[in-house]
């Protein structure tokens, strides 16, 4: 007589523990909104704005508002009815009027700023709308052969004058090349790029199409993972983690890169890669990603439009605090942060593309004691005034260069 009422017990205690358990999640999430941002509840806020794309991977949700929301920051993005972010634009661009696409990833997109406040709307603001419409093609989290298809399926078809490639010099290399993105880090959410054998490239669909079926049979876990733990909480946990175990950022030859060190030092690896394996994923990686500039620009030029490109400046180079928290941390690690610009500088020479630059503008505000040029806490984007600085630098190169009158 006794066992169903124990049974019943037993089934109480284990509701009771989950409710219990959720709610203290909740509270824990509630607290960290007010404590970060103010508020309670956004559901705009809490749209991640990104859907499942056959060629491109992920892509903008489009006629969306996009909800960006970290420790550092509350912001949102609107997306149109071509997935792009900002206002509606035409098929082609008025008369007399250039259209400059900005094609890049969540740097030049603003991940953490409102909408007028990323490089392509400054951009806008600073040439005016009467000569200039500049369209912001960026996309967060994608990578150069992500924007070579989304250029290449649309981009074009829109009829800019010109196109303005953002580079983030680790970033996109690692995530441009499927070998040395599976040791960066387990998320090979996209097409990638491989030698074609001949000094090009040819698109490789396999990892893409595999992580798509993954993420559709586990959407449901998803579903219930975001339910019981709230964004900030699960972001939190994330940092923790991070700060523990390294994470994605456990091997500095890996996440911080060839662009920036000055040598490999596998001391810091997991014992895996000699100085010969980095040397060779990211040679190999750099080749296949010039590669793709390359087609890019061959693609662009043929639409008859201009190309042209600029190095993200990254946090480590300009926050000299934040430059000396990593070096405090591999103190044995010999970085160069003059390194990225060099590199890209000598690339546009050898394939005959204009290279701007905002790493003076931003590199020498920073020496002069700036320290709002980037978000601190859990992120490393730029702030609105970190794009400010940067939009003004692209749009004086510009002009200096010859490839835009004088606003």
């Amino acid at each position: 007589m006794t066992q169903p009422s124990s049974f019943r017990n037993r089934i109480f205690s284990v509701i009771l523990l989950v409710v219990s358990v959720t709610l203290s999640l909740w509270l824990v999430e509630m607290g960290l909104r007010l404590f970060y941002h103010g508020v309670l509840f956004d559901p705009v806020r809490d749209n991640p704005g990104q859907m499942l794309h056959p060629t491109r991977g992920t892509a903008n949700t489009p006629n969306s508002d996009m909800g960006m929301e970290k420790l550092a920051f509350v912001a949102t993005a609107h997306i149109n009815s071509r997935g792009i972010r900002g206002p509606e634009i035409a098929q082609e661009p008025k008369p007399g009027v250039t259209r400059i696409l900005l094609v890049s990833d969540s740097g030049s997109f603003g991940s953490g700023v409102n909408d007028g406040e990323n490089i392509a709307d400054q951009m806008q603001a600073i040439l005016g709308k009467d000569k200039y419409e500049v369209v912001n093609l960026s996309v967060a989290a994608y990578s150069n052969v992500q924007e070579y298809v989304w250029l290449t399926e649309d981009g074009l078809a829109l009829k800019p004058k010109l196109v303005i490639l953002g580079f983030a010099p680790a970033n996109d290399i690692q995530t441009n090349y499927l070998p040395l993105q599976k040791v960066f880090q387990n998320d090979t959410k996209r097409p990638y790029a491989e030698p074609d054998g001949a000094g090009g490239f040819k698109l490789n669909y396999d990892a893409m199409n595999a992580s798509q079926e993954r993420k559709k049979k586990g959407k449901w876990r998803t579903a219930i993972l975001n339910f019981f733990v709230g964004p900030l909480t699960q972001r939190l946990v994330g940092q923790v983690s991070e700060s523990l175990g390294g994470g994605r950022k456990q091997d500095p030859n890996i996440w911080i890169g060839a662009p920036f060190l000055d040598a490999f030092d596998p001391e810091y690896g997991d014992g895996t890669l000699s100085e010969a394996d980095y040397q060779k994923l990211w040679g190999d990686g750099w080749d296949v990603t010039k590669a793709v500039i390359r087609g890019m620009r061959d693609k662009t030029v043929a639409a008859g439009a201009t190309f042209a490109m600029y190095p993200y400046v990254n946090k480590m180079q300009g926050n000299p605090d934040y430059l000396a928290a990593v070096q405090a941390t591999y103190p044995n690690l010999k970085l160069n942060m003059q390194k990225p610009e060099q590199m890209f500088q000598d690339f546009g020479k050898e394939a005959g593309i204009p290279v701007l630059s905002m790493y003076q503008a931003l590199t020498s505000e920073a020496a002069k004691g700036d320290r709002s040029i980037y978000f601190g806490a859990d992120d490393e984007h730029m702030t609105a005034h970190g794009h400010h600085l940067a939009a003004e630098a692209l749009v004086d190169d510009l002009v200096r260069q010859g490839i835009l009158q004088k606003p």
